[in-house]
């Protein structure tokens, strides 16, 4: 876990530096953090909150599809909607692995609690470890 960390910062940094998009970002934009209210959709939990490259955003989108199994037509309805497809942009390869380590690492808090978490943090650090990006993960 700490030579995928050491080595994906420094690329993340390099990423970042290189990126005209810095700007704000949600943090944790996923469909979780959507509350409708009448016709409104509010989008909440800022906790995250911080200056990233825009499309920081779009990554739990296509991490559901890459790894939890969003279908492909709901996939392609958000790039649709969106506009653009993250996953064919420049250094989505190093959003996603730093995205997934967060995911990996806030798992791992549960895994003393829970069977379940310990089962599906051994599936994800082994698919990290193998470099394995097709490997299918399961939310808790």
């Amino acid at each position: 876990m700490l030579a995928a960390c050491e080595g994906t910062e420094t690329a993340f940094r390099d990423l970042v530096a290189a990126d005209p998009a810095v700007g704000l970002v949600h943090g944790d934009a996923h469909r979780g953090n959507l509350l409708r209210c009448g016709e409104r959709v509010l989008l909440i939990d800022y906790e995250a909150v911080a200056l990233g490259p825009r499309t920081w955003d779009l990554l739990p989108t296509a991490t559901a599809a890459d790894r939890f199994g969003l279908a492909p037509a709901e996939y392609e309805e958000f790039c649709a909607v969106y506009g653009a497809d993250v996953t064919q942009q420049h250094g989505y390869r190093i959003l996603r692995t730093v995205r997934e380590l967060g995911m990996t690492t806030w798992l791992m808090q549960n895994v003393p609690h829970s069977p379940a978490a310990a089962k599906e943090f051994a599936v994800r650090m082994d698919s990290l470890w193998k470099g394995d990006h097709a490997a299918r993960w399961h939310a808790l």
